[in-house]
């Protein structure tokens, strides 16, 4: 298969290299989380751009052939990924717009061949013009998050729903909560937790705890427990950890224990923001689950879901559309 002259095997192993000094990368598009997290090494790529010989740009994605077609994406658990920029001295909007929109150009022309595109990017990724003009088309979806800046827990408190705040009052004298790295013990919860609902798991317990242990490694993981009276757990919260936010990867919990996933809720809050971090529900757009997040008085953050199909594809799909009338 024809791919553009780029050096990818290189190119990852710059990656890397960057991943291990730059503090500003979404642990999302580090390389070791990539590693965890999809089934082999080789399975994801990076097209890093250059500029006088530096690294100014990166774009880590996962690269996969799926029957017949091929697929770049976010690999499992990876919510939402996109392109990394080294600013350096471009301070002013201009420069910064003309600058990603000549990156993404560049980027655009060296991807390797493929049927699917389908990418969530970061909330920073703003800019999608060079996309559009080049035949993408773009959706907005939403996490529900909660800034730091300028917020204290009286404010946070006084700005939850009433209903929320009566929850976690009576919440915080039934249950006590407790932070451990005990990953095995949440995914026995979460199993279970799974059974009441009659739904299977979608991945198998050896990928949970490939990436749990990789987590763990890099000071990334966290894992909050509520324990009724009689130390039977109520509820739990698995959250990653990064350099400016902490998201909610995977929750579980005991229907019939009232408040205590709220009371999680809660600690997960206060606990980003007392160290300046965004706490981001890692929303959804099921109604149910954004109706939850947003009675805590969180901000809906918009975040580009960036897509194009090959012509084959879409040949496939109207040759399928015909047979089926």
């Amino acid at each position: 298969m024809d791919m553009p002259e780029y050096d990818f095997e290189n190119s990852k192993q710059e990656w890397r290299a960057i991943c291990t000094q730059k503090q500003d990368i979404s642990i999302f598009m580090k390389d070791w989380y990539f590693d965890a997290v999809c089934d082999d090494t080789d399975d994801w790529k990076v097209i890093l751009i250059k500029k006088n010989d530096k690294i100014v740009a990166a774009f880590p994605f996962e690269y996969t052939k799926r029957k017949i077609f091929w697929h770049i994406g976010n690999p499992w658990m990876t919510p939402r990924i996109g392109i990394w920029f080294d600013y350096e001295n471009r301070t002013s909007y201009y420069k910064k717009n003309s600058f990603e929109e000549e990156i993404c150009e560049e980027i655009i022309k060296l991807l390797p061949y493929y049927d699917i595109f389908n990418i969530p990017f970061q909330p920073q990724n703003k800019n999608w013009m060079a996309f559009y003009r080049n035949g993408f088309k773009q959706q907005t979806y939403y996490s529900h998050v909660i800034y730091p800046q300028n917020v204290d827990e009286k404010i946070l408190w006084n700005n939850l729903q009433k209903y929320r705040r009566k929850e976690i009052l009576k919440a915080k004298e039934k249950y006590s909560i407790k932070t451990e790295t005990d990953w095995e013990k949440f995914y026995d919860f979460f199993e279970w937790y799974y059974r009441q609902k009659d739904v299977p798991i979608s991945f198998t317990k050896e990928r949970y705890m490939n990436l749990s242990r990789s987590l763990q490694e890099h000071s990334a993981l966290k894992i909050d427990f509520a324990y009724d009276e009689m130390n039977r757990i109520s509820a739990a919260l698995y959250s990653v950890l990064d350099f400016d936010r902490n998201y909610t990867l995977f929750v579980a919990f005991d229907p019939v224990k009232k408040g205590a996933r709220a009371l999680l809720d809660w600690k997960g809050i206060l606990d980003a923001i007392n160290l300046g971090k965004i706490y981001d529900f890692e929303g959804s757009m099921i109604p149910g689950v954004a109706d939850y997040n947003s009675r805590f008085n969180s901000f809906m953050e918009p975040y580009f879901y960036v897509q194009k199909e090959s012509r084959r594809i879409k040949r496939v799909q109207a040759i399928k559309e015909i047979l089926n009338k």
